[in-house]
């Protein structure tokens, strides 16, 4: 078995002794058959629609004005981790030609990848403080969400390569390989982070359903434990199918690939912007000219934010 190959150097597994390791390894790119001028018109469609809608929540978050609660900047940050993701995997998975360049490509790929994931653990976090905590946490600095978001992920890509360099990119694609012991530093943060957003869900809903709770109050917390539970599976079985298609050159996960990426990008756009309250609201004040109420909010005391 091919546990890694670059240019000059192939390291095989084998159950017995012998040099045919290296005379048995194949290219796992020549095996794939099938329309390739298809799945490739479908792939670059579909991702780029995808990202076309990514790119609009972030413009809507970040510049439509009255939009400037916490949530919506988590949103925002989540949304444009998806972005640069699929746009570094459509521009840089297939380019083996040039070592250096795969090698950033894959550590890029991590990055942003583990960015998103990131991003949503920060979503479930704020939700639970939301619920649990009697201050207004939904304005002030995010400090430490940002810290999470991007810097968490940073320092275990930075870790992952220190640990493991040459397990970045190989002549087939620019990724991990599912072979490579260095795949747990990707799956493994990703599954930390589902379940303890599956744990923290759980409580919010169970909270959700005291009775205790105002039913003005329950709508909209369980609206938004859903959403981000069902994005979250979204997300997962997106990049789930995307490392299955590269490492086992299969057609069918790349159309499999191609058709969550588009759902993915579709669903950011209409959870976070177009059937949002806020945002719907937001967007109709912006387009009368007039100040929304809810616009400056009330300051909190310097203790509050993170």
């Amino acid at each position: 078995m091919v546990v890694y190959r670059n240019t000059s150097h192939v390291r095989c597994q084998c159950q017995r002794l012998g040099t045919f390791g290296v005379l048995m390894d194949s290219s796992h790119r020549e095996q794939l058959e099938g329309d390739l001028e298809t799945l490739a018109l479908i792939t670059y469609s579909c991702l780029c629609l995808s990202m076309m809608a990514l790119l609009f929540s972030v413009l809507v978050l970040s510049c439509l004005r009255g939009l400037k609660s916490n949530m919506r900047s988590i949103h925002s940050n989540t949304a444009a981790a998806m972005f640069l993701s699929e746009l570094v995997f459509l521009l840089g998975v297939n380019q083996t030609e040039q070592q250096f360049l795969c090698t950033v490509v894959a550590i890029l790929l991590h990055y942003f990848f583990m960015s998103t994931f990131a991003w949503m653990f920060v979503e479930g976090l704020h939700i639970y403080r939301m619920q649990t905590e009697q201050r207004n946490i939904n304005y002030g600095a995010m400090r430490f969400y940002y810290a999470i978001g991007w810097g968490v992920p940073a320092i275990i890509t930075g870790l992952a390569v220190g640990l493991d360099p040459e397990g970045y990119g190989n002549p087939d694609f620019c990724w991990i390989s599912i072979y490579d012991k260095l795949i747990w530093s990707f799956a493994g943060p990703i599954a930390i982070v589902i379940l303890m957003n599956g744990g923290i869900f759980m409580i919010v809903a169970k909270m959700s359903c005291n009775s205790s709770q105002k039913e003005t109050k329950k709508l909209p917390v369980i609206a938004t434990i859903r959403n981000a539970f069902l994005l979250l599976l979204v997300a997962t079985s997106t990049w789930l199918c995307g490392l299955m298609a590269v490492n086992n050159s299969i057609l069918a996960f790349y159309y499999i690939f191609d058709v969550l990426c588009l759902v993915q990008g579709l669903s950011v756009m209409l959870v976070f912007t177009l059937f949002n309250s806020e945002v719907k609201e937001a967007w109709s004040v912006a387009c009368l000219g007039k100040k929304s109420p809810g616009e400056d909010p009330p300051r909190p005391s310097q203790n509050t934010g993170l």
